[in-house]
This record gives C-alpha cells, structure tokens and sequence, in this order.
C-alpha cells in the first residue's frame, strides 16, 4: 500500500515572520522532521511505499526523500501553484485503480493504529497486503 503525502506548500503562515523559509514538513521537533515522524509512522504498520509531492523548496524534498534506505520513498515536484486535488491528479497514474492509499499533509502529526482506521469491509484486505510484504 501507498502512503501520498502532500508536501509542496509555501508554509505562509508559519514562514510568515521567518527569514529563513522552511519547508514545513521538514521542520524538526526534538531533532527528527514532521515528515520523518510521519514516515516512521506508517512504516511501523506496513507501509513501505512513499509518494512525497512537492514544489515549494523542491531540491530540499528530494534530498531528504534519499535517506530512507529500507523504504520505497519518491519525491515528486508537483509545481509550485498545484492546488491540493492538482497535486494528486499529477500522479493518479502511479495508483492503481483498485488500489487502496492513505493520503494526508505532510506537516501534520498524529498517532494512531491504521488497521483500526480502516472500515471493517476493508480491513480484510488491508491485513491481507501488508502481511504479504
């Protein structure tokens, strides 16, 4: 299973006041990235397969999306105006139709169990594919 996580905003509102502008996915609480504590996350449950959009400090993206060793992680730059939905009409075509993935911000952490996230219908074949890999 896929994970696609949006990671190509300008952060206005936290680079607001910032000289230096970050790439908010990238920011470090306690030394580790919003975006690696995600990544860590899903990995924990299953997921192996990475799909990072982005655009807004692109090089910075794609640099961190190389460090994953053990974990499929691609950085895709999605253009710097794409809008949420653009984002991912840009890669519909590395989704297989039939295909169960998460998407979410890249900028936003959560902890939570994924196997309880899905509905009891899709459960059966959400543990069929990740106990396959």
């Amino acid at each position: 299973m896929k994970a696609i996580i949006l990671c190509g905003g300008f952060g206005t509102r936290y680079n607001l006041d910032n000289h230096k502008k970050i790439l908010k996915p990238l920011l470090k609480v306690k030394r580790v990235s919003i975006l690696e504590r995600i990544i860590n996350l899903y990995a924990n449950q299953g997921i192996n397969q990475f799909i990072l959009l982005g655009g807004f400090k692109f090089d910075k993206l794609k640099k961190f999306s190389k460090k994953f060793r053990n974990l499929n992680v691609m950085a895709i730059n999605t253009g710097l105006e794409t809008n949420t939905a653009g984002r991912l009409l840009k890669v519909k075509h590395l989704v297989d139709k039939k295909e169960n993935f998460l998407f979410t911000y890249g900028d936003s952490i959560t902890d939570f169990n994924l196997k309880k996230a899905f509905l009891k219908k899709n459960r059966e074949m959400y543990l069929e594919r990740v106990d396959a890999n």
